[in-house]
């Protein structure tokens, strides 16, 4: 994974992380072997220039989500506002606006200390792996 971190946000590029289980319940959760999305507020998937409101908690459109299966996160984009944009292989898309909602709209941990919250009523907060400072521009996941 790579990371940088500027005034715009955070852009995260992955390697060889495909999703491995997708569930929905009253958020949404993407799972691979290293990264847990959870999403608990209501998003957009872009599969074949196709774009799908998807609400938590609804299973009207659960199969957009269960089509991001065995793609690949191929990068994630992290505003300060709290807005989130995934990249999935294939051109797909999963984005989350900022949130004005009294809870947190997502939370993306990965492996090795990294984690972002979409916070409360917007905006973005974070933790780094220890020793890390914000400016990484490499960071190999320990299998």
């Amino acid at each position: 994974m790579s990371v940088k971190h500027d005034s715009d946000g955070w852009s995260l590029q992955f390697s060889d992380e495909a999703v491995w289980q997708t569930s929905f319940d009253y958020g949404v959760s993407i799972i691979t072997e290293h990264i847990v999305l959870r999403v608990e507020k209501s998003f957009e998937v872009t599969i074949s220039d196709r774009t799908v409101p998807i609400e938590p908690g609804s299973p009207s459109n659960a199969s957009e989500v269960v089509a991001l299966h065995q793609l690949a996160l191929v990068s994630a984009t992290i505003r300060p506002s709290g807005a989130l944009r995934v990249n999935f292989s294939g051109g797909a898309t999963l984005s989350v606006a900022s949130s004005d909602d009294p809870w947190e709209a997502f939370t993306l941990d990965v492996d090795g200390g990294w984690k972002f919250v979409s916070m409360p009523g917007g905006g973005l907060t974070w933790w780094l792996p220890e020793g890390v400072d914000g400016d990484v521009v490499e960071f190999r996941f320990n299998n």
